[in-house]
């Protein structure tokens, strides 16, 4: 005999406790009874100890302060240098 899925568990369990035809004109609250109860198993989520969203989505962000490479500090002053060295170019090809 074939191993029972979760759905079948599921419905074994609905039937047993609610019976085999729900009448939903008599007993409207059934149906929401047995979605909340159910819909956390058959979604196939893991539901957390606190009663909240499962763990997941992006983790803290990084220290900035400690980032590799040069600064944009450090750049401008090499663009400076280089603008002082083409001037100093430009002027002696000039005379």
């Amino acid at each position: 005999m074939p191993k029972a899925t979760k759905e079948d568990r599921i419905i074994r369990q609905i039937i047993k406790k609610y019976g085999n035809r729900l009448d939903l004109k008599a007993e409207p609250h059934v149906f929401l009874e047995i979605v909340r109860k159910y819909a956390l198993d058959l979604s196939g989520l893991e539901a957390s100890p606190d009663g909240g969203l499962p763990p997941g989505g992006v983790g803290p962000v990084g220290p900035t302060s400690h980032q590799v490479g040069p600064s944009v500090e450090d750049l401008m002053k090499e663009i400076l240098k280089l603008q002082r060295q083409l001037a100093r170019l430009a002027e002696k090809l000039g005379q």
